[in-house]
């Protein structure tokens, strides 16, 4: 990536964007760029103090200084707090402010030139189905003739380019410096999957998006935010959304409990609904704008036909999984409220490409089905596993495991999906980070009662071995779904992260038996 520079700033302009705050000491007359991180301070520039979930940036202002920071952004309660904490840089001029997130996200978007305003921006928020709909709506507005991009969990596309973030959304000077990239490489367009911790960390605070639009809400993130926590990271989203762009899009899931509340910041004219169903005579009782409705499935995709008040299409979309109709249902309506005419919706969705690590299948020519998902939450796998079933004739056999470091109220949880969803559940590793990978699983098995249980269960801490024991005992007519890293191409442990694709283990043991099967 050709790194975007950052404009050299006017202190005038800084002091009237934040005319209501309090400043401290003699400022310079210009900055040459801003950083959140104080390794990454340059001389002349500006240093924002974050407290994170991790660490406080306020820890590091004396780095940050010793760097060359020409000014300091901190948070009021902070130094009230400590004041001790400004003695190593008493002679630093400092800008105080009550929210030095939402700082960082006015500062970026100030010195990358305000991006967001050169681009269409669509913003996808949800427990569920974020990736998809950003990828179902990237693949409509290419038939439209458009030049969009993505930024999410799988990295930030353009074109055939992809290049890797850590993060599903960036912190707002990395989030703005990708917008600034995609604007001048010509996107029309940026589809965004925006995460609780996005909103709750005031991401995309200065976004002027064109349209965001809510998923749904399950757990996940049970390490972060409490329930109440989570769904108010999502409605934040919509709040900041619409004090930057009064004029944004707000679209919702007509069928989730919370959609009311997500619209309820836009304006009465710019609400928009979406539903999907397997049942016509459901689709009638509700009033979303745009329903989509299944009238044929297979393991190879499926059949439905979009409906609004002015227009109806028969679409076959070639992805896996029932809930991929929502998806789709989103992005059409995403598409549909920017003006894209439903021909045109329609042939993006015939056209839709499979996304990494969702339902990817990986067939090899073996006589069984063998499936890839991300889902590494309950409700999502036993999503994943009912749509499955639905295309098994055989057993279904599944592995799974869970994240260290995180939510452990869910494993449980996960455990008792596994024991009702499947016939043979291959308990495993995750990303274990600095938890011991066998108390994982034992938290796993808490969920699993012989009573409630019906599949075998195995475990197995080597994820690799997980994997092999699965397709090792998989039958013509039977089902593999490896569940919960999906795309990873990593495995996180205490002191090492290896290189690791639950889609290249299958592919390789396939491949083998595969050859050995021939010989014989």
């Amino acid at each position: 990536m050709a790194e975007p520079v950052q404009k050299i700033i006017n202190s005038e302009i800084l002091k009237d964007l934040f005319k209501d705050s309090q400043w401290k000491g003699t400022i310079p007359l210009a900055f040459n760029g801003i950083a959140d991180d104080s390794r990454n301070v340059v001389k002349g520039w500006i240093f924002i103090a974050i407290n994170g979930f991790r660490t406080d940036g306020h820890k590091f202002l004396e780095s940050a200084a010793k760097a060359g920071a020409a000014l300091l952004v901190v948070e009021k309660s902070t130094i009230e707090a400590d004041p001790e904490i400004l003695k190593p840089v008493e002679n630093i001029p400092l800008l105080i402010v009550e929210n030095t997130r939402l700082a960082a996200s006015i500062l970026a978007d100030l010195f990358y030139g305000h991006p967001s305003r050169e681009l269409k921006i669509h913003g996808v928020t949800g427990t569920k189905g974020k990736t998809t709909t950003v990828h179902l709506l990237k693949d409509i507005l290419v038939s439209d003739g458009r030049k969009p991009a993505v930024i999410g969990t799988l990295g930030i596309e353009f074109g055939d380019e992809i290049w890797k973030s850590d993060l599903t959304t960036p912190g707002p000077i990395e989030l703005h410096k990708w917008l600034r990239f995609l604007a001048d490489k010509g996107a029309t367009d940026v589809c965004i999957e925006v995460s609780a911790h996005a909103g709750a960390l005031m991401r995309t605070a200065s976004v002027i998006f064109t349209s965001v639009t809510y998923m749904n809400l399950s757990r996940d993130h049970g390490d972060h935010f409490s329930e109440t926590e989570y769904l108010d990271a999502k409605l934040q989203i919509a709040r900041d959304a619409v004090k930057v762009n009064p004029l944004a899009i707000g679209i919702g899931n007509a069928l989730d409990p919370h959609t009311d509340k997500f619209l309820s910041p836009f304006a009465p004219d710019r609400q928009f609904l979406f539903a999907s169903f397997e049942n016509p005579n459901d689709a009638k009782k509700t009033g979303a704008d745009l329903k989509a409705v299944i009238f044929e499935r297979s393991p190879q995709g499926f059949r439905l036909v979009i409906r609004t008040s002015d227009w109806e299409r028969e679409i076959y979309l070639p992805l896996v999984g029932r809930f991929n109709a929502q998806n789709a249902a989103a992005a059409a309506t995403i598409a549909s409220t920017i003006g894209v005419l439903p021909d045109v919706i329609g042939d993006g969705l015939n056209h839709a490409h499979s996304i990494p690590g969702r339902l990817e299948r990986i067939d090899m020519g073996q006589e069984f089905l063998v499936v890839v998902d991300y889902a590494h939450a309950p409700q999502p796998a036993s999503e994943a596993l009912a749509c499955l079933r639905d295309f098994t004739s055989g057993r279904l056999i599944c592995v799974m495991g869970a994240g260290g470091s995180r939510d452990r109220g869910k494993r449980p949880l996960i455990g008792q999906v596994l024991s009702k969803g499947c016939d043979i559940a291959i308990i495993t590793s995750d990303n274990p980070r600095n938890e011991d990978p066998l108390g994982i699983i034992n938290d796993i098995l808490v969920g699993i009662t012989r009573e409630s249980s019906k599949a075998e269960i195995i475990t197995e801490v080597d994820r690799k071995k997980a994997i092999e024991i699965a397709l090792t005992n998989a039958l013509t007519g039977d089902t593999v779904a490896i569940l919960g890293k999906g795309h990873e191409t990593y495995q996180i442990f205490k002191d090492t992260t290896i290189d690791f694709d639950d889609r290249e283990v299958a592919r390789e043991w396939l491949e083998e038996h595969m050859k050995l099967d021939m010989k014989e």
